[in-house]
């Protein structure tokens, strides 16, 4: 087999999604480690500390939760620019973008109520039970932690009560995976200073070796 270096001209686009897909992967890892030690919290001091614990991981999977969806939308948008610019020269790719808009778009239905305090996903009042009812994190029915020896963050996590977490983690590294085997975008940046995003999409030229 024999390797060979082609030059291809990467849209502006790419390097703007995979900074979409990167922010969404580690607010995603992010989500990952909160976590709550019942028992050890309930053998602290005062009957007010429990709650404050669960109030702090709720605030901070919010804070996560929303970023993930904003991401999400902005990287949709150009997935969307995306698969006209790139479609005839790497169809695998415009293949990708398709998966990610279509397996994305429940989120669409969220962006009212991220504008909107009062949208049932989003403000849940001052009962942190409420939030994680509606993220799964502890049943649908459960009126207290009662028997829960610990409060986390899992995979199946909903965001916006649309999408379970792990498979749109999945779904984004395997995007950003692709991206960067075909246009060297962590190499790239490993060579050279990063750049400010360009707001506009146009082309610039990097060496890609070729598939043997």
């Amino acid at each position: 087999m024999q390797n060979t270096s082609n030059k291809t001209s990467v849209p502006a686009g790419i390097y703007l999604i995979a900074d979409h897909l990167d922010s969404i992967l580690a607010s995603g890892e992010d989500l990952l480690k909160l976590k709550v030690d019942i028992e050890g919290v309930a053998k602290s001091d005062g009957a007010v500390a429990p709650w404050e614990r669960f109030a702090d991981l709720v605030n901070n999977a919010r804070v996560f939760e929303l970023t993930i969806v904003s991401r999400v939308l902005q990287a949709r948008n150009r997935a969307h620019e995306l698969t006209g610019v790139v479609g005839k020269s790497e169809p695998g790719i415009r293949q990708l973008l398709g998966l990610f808009i279509g397996g994305t778009a429940a989120l669409e239905d969220a962006v009212a109520e991220l504008a909107d305090r009062a949208g049932g996903d989003f403000d849940t009042g001052l009962d942190p039970l409420v939030y994680m009812r509606t993220r799964g994190m502890i049943p649908a029915d459960a009126g207290t932690l009662a028997g829960m020896k610990e409060l986390v963050v899992r995979e199946d996590f909903l965001v916006a009560r649309r999408i379970a977490l792990g498979p749109l983690l999945d779904l984004t590294a395997a995007l950003l995976d692709v991206l960067d085997l075909v246009y060297c975008l962590f190499e790239e940046e490993a060579t050279r200073a990063r750049e400010p995003l360009p707001d506009e999409l146009d082309t610039v030229t990097v060496q890609v070796p070729t598939q043997p």
